[in-house]
């Protein structure tokens, strides 16, 4: 079995993968999951990039899940850290999804 640091290194890559993947679909208009739709949304609506949105729903969730008994683990804080962080590179100017 592999180490925990490299472990954690291939689930963040892996998640980085993920978010860049995301940011294509929704740059290339090719639509998205209800969240990516829900964090484009935001995105527009409040004028902030579409990564910040993530991560404001991510927490959101995990405040919602902490609240209902369910702590979130380890690999849950750095998925929504990593997918949030890879996601406002894309659109123009500093990660607006606005055209």
């Amino acid at each position: 079995m592999a180490s925990l640091s490299v472990r954690i290194a291939v689930y963040l890559g892996s998640i980085s993968i993920i978010g860049i993947g995301v940011g294509l679909m929704v740059e290339g208009d090719l639509g998205g999951a209800p969240n990516d739709v829900l964090n484009t949304g935001l995105s527009d609506t409040f004028g902030f990039g579409v990564g910040t949105a993530a991560w404001i729903t991510g927490v959101a969730a995990m405040l919602v899940a902490w609240a209902l008994g369910r702590r979130p683990r380890l690999a849950t804080v750095l998925g929504r850290a990593g997918h949030g962080a890879v996601r406002p590179w894309h659109g123009p100017g500093a990660g607006d999804h606005a055209a």
